[in-house]
């Protein structure tokens, strides 16, 4: 019906976005779909953090499982706080330094839990 009805053809152009930039920043945005774009933004070299990914010869499911880890879907204090508004505190919960995100638990988080589970 839409190409016949030019109200309605003219609404629905209106809420197309203009451009791809448009559409990137639409869903960028958004607390929880733009969360790993704007992690991945204070990377200084994005490149040499995907270069293990591209030489490590994993199978596709093993890559996609790792890759799923990366989203920020996943429950951590950071998506408690941010998008489900259910935490005041968003700190990691062993080093209560830096925002609890998977990127920060699995790469920058200052505690040493393995020495800590040997000790």
């Amino acid at each position: 019906m839409a190409p016949s009805d030019e109200l309605l053809s003219e609404y629905l152009r209106q809420q197309k976005p203009d451009s791809e930039e448009q559409l990137e920043a639409s869903w960028m945005d958004k607390p929880l779909h733009g969360m790993y774009h704007r992690q991945i933004e204070e990377v200084p070299d994005i490149r040499k953090s995907y270069q293990w990914l591209e030489k490590a010869g994993l199978k596709d499911s093993t890559e996609v499982l790792i890759m799923v880890a990366q989203e920020p879907a996943l429950s951590t204090r950071v998506i408690e706080a941010r998008v489900y508004h259910t935490r005041q505190d968003p700190r990691c919960r062993l080093c209560k330094e830096a925002p609890e995100t998977i990127q920060h638990i699995t790469a920058g988080c200052t505690w040493n839990t393995i020495t800590r589970w040997l000790a």
